[in-house]
């Protein structure tokens, strides 16, 4: 497994400690374990509510997170609306 994916599932799990309850128990149990078994034991992470700084991956599986576990039915779309937006940038 990459060490950035390592590092991320650090970050991650060190974030959602910071969302609301009813929103973290809306993500698979079986998510966080894997994050749990599989994050870098030795990296540090931080995390600073006002200026939040996260590696890349760490912010693709936040937002994966949200989009198929926390966000509504109109969030939903309008992220999936956003990240095509963004794929046709990145094309061109």
């Amino acid at each position: 497994m990459n060490d950035t994916y390592r590092c991320s599932y650090v970050e991650v799990l060190e974030i959602l400690k910071h969302i609301p309850k009813k929103d973290y128990e809306k993500i698979p149990k079986e998510k966080i374990e894997f994050y749990k078994n599989n994050m870098d034991k030795n990296y540090r992470y931080i995390y600073d509510e006002i200026s939040p700084k996260t590696l890349r991956k760490t912010d693709t599986i936040l937002i994966n997170l949200y989009k198929n576990y926390i966000a509504t039915a109109e969030e939903k779309i309008k992220i999936e609306q956003i990240l095509k937006l963004n794929e046709r940038k990145l094309e061109n």
